[in-house]
This record gives C-alpha cells, sequence and structure tokens, in this order.
C-alpha cells in the first residue's frame, strides 16, 4: 500500500533540527538586546499602573470608612484626590529590577520570534519571494485611503492576529512590538546584507530599502541567473544596467549614521546569521523580486526585470 507523500517542508533531518536551533537561538539574542529597552519601559509602566491601582483603591475604602464617622469630610472632592494618589503612588513604587527585565526580554523575544518565523515561513511556502514591511512582517497593502494613510504613518498598527495574540500574557502593548521589529530591522541592515534564518530562509535587505525573505536555495538560484544573464548581454546594454547598480551603491555609501548592535552576544549572533552584501548585488536582487514576480521561469523574469527601456 502506498504512503501519503509527506511535504519536503515537513521532513527534518537531525542535522537540520540542530542548525535552526542554533540559527534560532542566536536570533532570540539579537531581539533581546533590541527588546529589552522596550520591555523595561513596558515593565515600569505595568507596575506602576497595577500597584496604583490596588493601593488606591485600599485608600479609597479607607477614606470612605472615614466619611461615614466625619462631617468635615462631606465635602471632599474623592475622585480628584483618589487621582491624586494614584498618580503619586505610581511614581513612588520601585521599579522591577535589572535581572527581572532580562528575564522577560528573553522570554518575549524567544516568542517573538518563533511566531515570526512561522509568519515568514507560510508566508514563502506560498509566494517564495515576500516583500516585508517595516515590522519585518510579509507586507499585505490596503486599498483607498488606509493605504494612502499607512505609507505617511497615519493608520493604526496592523499587525497580525496570531502576534498579538502570541504576546498578550507579557507587559508589551502591539506598539511596544512593532518598535522592536522595527528596531530590528535597522540593525539588521545597516548595509545591504543577506541573514540566514531557521528553515532555510534567507533575508535580504539594505537600509532605506526593501527587505525580502525567501529560501535560500532560490537566492542562490537567482544570484546565479543573474550572473549568467549579465554575461550574456551585448556589451551597451550589459554596461548601462551595471552603471545602474554603481549608482546605487554609490548612493547608499553616504547613507549616513546607521544602527547596529551594541552588546557582545548579540554582535556575535549577528556575525553568525549574517554578511555583507555589495549593494550592487542588493540592487539586482531588488530588481528581480519584485512584488509581481512569479518566478516560475527565473531566466524570463531575470531578462524583463534588467532590460534597460
Amino acid at each position: 500500500m502506498s504512503r501519503t507523500p509527506i511535504p519536503p517542508h515537513l521532513l527534518h533531518r537531525p542535522e537540520e533540527v540542530e542548525r535552526d536551533a542554533e540559527r534560532f537561538d542566536h536570533l532570540c539574542q539579537l531581539a533581546e538586546e533590541v527588546a529589552f529597552p522596550i520591555v523595561q519601559v513596558a515593565l515600569i509602566r505595568e507596575t506602576a499602573a497595577t500597584g496604583a491601582e490596588v493601593l488606591t483603591e485600599e485608600a479609597k475604602r479607607t477614606l470612605e470608612a472615614f466619611a461615614e464617622d466625619a462631617a468635615f469630610l462631606e465635602n471632599l472632592d474623592e475622585k480628584r484626590l483618589l487621582n491624586e494618589l494614584q498618580i503619586s503612588l505610581s511614581e513612588a513604587l520601585p521599579p522591577p529590577d535589572e535581572a527581572e527585565c532580562h528575564e522577560h526580554a528573553r522570554d518575549l523575544s524567544q516568542v517573538l520570534m518563533g511566531t515570526w518565523l512561522e509568519n515568514l515561513r507560510g508566508a514563502e511556502l506560498e509566494k517564495k519571494i515576500v516583500v516585508l514591511s517595516d515590522y519585518l512582517l510579509p507586507h499585505v497593502p490596503s486599498p483607498g485611503i488606509t493605504g494612502f494613510m499607512e505609507k505617511f504613518g497615519f493608520a493604526a498598527l496592523n499587525l497580525p492576529q496570531m502576534l498579538i495574540d502570541a504576546i498578550a500574557p507579557f507587559a508589551v502593548n502591539e506598539a511596544d512590538v512593532a518598535s522592536v521589529m522595527t528596531t530590528l530591522r535597522s540593525k539588521l541592515f545597516p548595509e545591504a546584507r543577506l541573514v540566514d534564518l531557521p528553515f532555510d530562509l534567507a533575508l535580504i535587505g539594505a537600509p532605506g530599502r526593501h527587505v525580502m525573505v525567501t529560501s535560500r536555495a532560490l537566492y542562490e538560484r537567482l544570484s546565479e541567473r543573474i550572473r549568467l544573464h549579465l554575461e550574456e548581454m551585448e556589451a551597451p546594454e550589459r554596461s548601462a544596467v551595471e552603471q545602474r547598480a554603481r549608482d546605487f551603491a554609490t548612493a547608499k555609501a553616504g547613507a549616513g549614521v546607521v544602527a547596529r548592535f551594541n552588546t557582545a552576544p548579540a554582535q556575535r549572533a549577528a556575525a553568525v546569521l549574517s554578511k555583507p552584501l555589495p549593494a550592487g548585488r542588493y540592487w539586482y536582487l531588488e530588481k528581480v523580486a519584485a512584488p509581481s514576480s512569479e518566478t516560475d521561469n527565473l531566466a524570463t523574469e531575470v531578462r524583463r526585470a534588467l532590460s534597460v527601456p
């Protein structure tokens, strides 16, 4: 009796599992550095709000007990007094210690990166080359006025529900997660780089440009196909295309101050997971890996993308 074939992406050899686990650990180290200051603020905010609320409720009950027996409290503005008391208490409560913040940041990073990878993996299986948003999430353009507002930063955050559900147990909110992801994006790509992720996914990006995710195998095929196509071009056309790539590289070289990882564990993790790409090569890949690309026929896609109008 024939067995039902198992999809290749569901088969995992021991060496692949070990490699993916190592890459995931490195990825979490990067996310933890980014998340720590955001988590610290979120925990202080949560501790102050929760503690002040409890203490204010106790104070309210005490005031009510006094009001029953003291006539001079009849004209007391209870609402104003309680509000002032809550503000005072929230400022006086001790903040969470650094060890707690690091533990919270570590746990959040593991959950956040795990959920993010599943999101990328599903999108890559469906589309092969996926252009990501500023939050490093598969970009789904919104229609009409909403899309216009998103372009200029006026629309509300639109994070996937699976990500929102994953962070529910933590002190952070959607805006905090968005800040983690945008900061991670800027630190991952201080220059044109390739970042290896678990499941043989590859992130390709450059500062101020698209970040794309695809399989490492498809990235290698694209790179080889681009090289072959450039060799096949007539000299004038190849010269024009190569000049465009040089112009892009020159512009990126003067991009200014860039964000980089600061802690030793994050720096080591970034060195393991990522490597620089020549800016010109990124330009070629971005041209080919446009959102409209189908990648069913790489030779055709490369020829169309790099043709000189």
